[in-house]
């Protein structure tokens, strides 16, 4: 009967972190999983393994950006949003020393061109970038690639001390599936 309850629990906690495409639809299966297997993030047809103390946004943290569109961000810290149309700023303000951020947004359309296939494997290498909105002296890194048919942006935010093999991690672990036509 515990172990009835605890797996309840946790996927109703799992089922709070989802996107809200993913929102009020019952749990899955691997919602209710033992402690020791990993957490996956998805929303919108895509998906990320979070590391140990990483958390899926609740909701969209950039509410009135529509292109690209917000899909999935994930974190060390809570995820508040707003700030600024293009990215999260509230969150990237009150990130400390060790926090880490990801987002993943999607372009309707663009040229393929723009857009290469997603690398075989993503390096973090964060650096201050003019980003609008952003605060100066934060570091990030974006990727621009495609997959499954789709054109993404990712930004990796890290402030000093951020476990960069993590955000790798994480981001190497994208899935994509294509839209349905």
């Amino acid at each position: 009967m515990t172990r009835l309850l605890s797996l309840a629990v946790a996927s109703l906690a799992l089922s709070g972190c989802l996107g809200s495409e993913e929102a009020g639809k019952p749990p899955s299966e691997e919602s209710a999983k033992p402690a020791d297997e990993p957490t996956v993030a998805q929303a919108h047809r895509v998906q990320m393994q979070l590391e140990p103390g990483w958390q899926a946004a609740e909701q969209s943290l950039t509410p009135k950006l529509m292109d690209p569109k917000e899909l999935l961000s994930v974190g060390t810290l809570p995820m508040k949003p707003g700030g600024c149309a293009t990215l999260p700023i509230r969150t990237l303000e009150a990130m400390g020393a060790g926090d880490a951020l990801i987002t993943i947004q999607e372009r309707d359309g663009g040229r393929p061109g723009d857009y290469p296939p997603r690398p075989k494997r993503f390096r973090v290498d964060p650096a201050v970038y003019d980003f609008e909105c952003a605060p100066p002296d934060l570091k990030m890194q974006p990727f621009l690639f495609s997959e499954a048919g789709r054109h993404f942006y990712a930004v990796a935010a890290v402030e000093r001390g951020a476990p960069i093999e993590e955000v790798e991690a994480i981001l190497n672990s994208f899935e994509a599936s294509p839209e349905p036509n």
